[in-house]
């Protein structure tokens, strides 16, 4: 029981959000080895073990990743009607993606302004997003205290 407590934990304290997995992959593969035939991590960053054996087979899934800092300011944008959408995207990458991974107690965040027709020459965007985006990053700025 106590190993599984310290795995536990192990696994509590790692970083991890979506996209970011690697150091949680890392631990859980060390874990594998020894009761899996084979080990590989797929191209969109899946971790797969086989353990070969007689059919039937069994599927076991599971999400590794957890939510990042950009949740904790759905108070903040519901606080100031300000609409907001659950989401990570996919590709593109900022400083604060590597910066929050150093745990170094530097606060971070991105934001993401919705966009039709990114690098083209007719790329478009809502005022109306760019504005409410604008003010909830000043909103969360106001109450980055509160998380830090």
């Amino acid at each position: 029981m106590a190993e599984l407590k310290e795995l536990l934990k192990k696994l509590a304290e790692a970083h991890g959000i979506s996209g970011y997995e690697g150091e949680i992959r890392k631990i859980l593969e060390a874990e594998l080895e020894g009761y899996v035939d084979e080990i590989k991590v797929d191209r969109l960053g899946n971790l797969i073990a086989t353990k070969r054996g007689k059919k039937p087979s069994v599927m076991i899934a599971a999400h590794i990743d957890e939510i990042g800092l950009m949740v904790k300011h759905i108070e903040t944008a519901s606080q100031y009607n300000i609409e907001y959408q659950l989401s990570v995207a996919d590709g593109g990458n900022t400083d604060a993606s590597i910066i929050h991974l150093t745990k170094s107690g530097i606060p971070t965040g991105v934001v993401s302004i919705p966009t039709r027709y990114i690098h083209t020459p007719v790329e478009l965007l809502s005022l109306r997003d760019l504005d409410k985006c604008a003010e909830l990053v000043a909103r969360a700025i106001e109450r980055v205290g509160d998380f830090f």
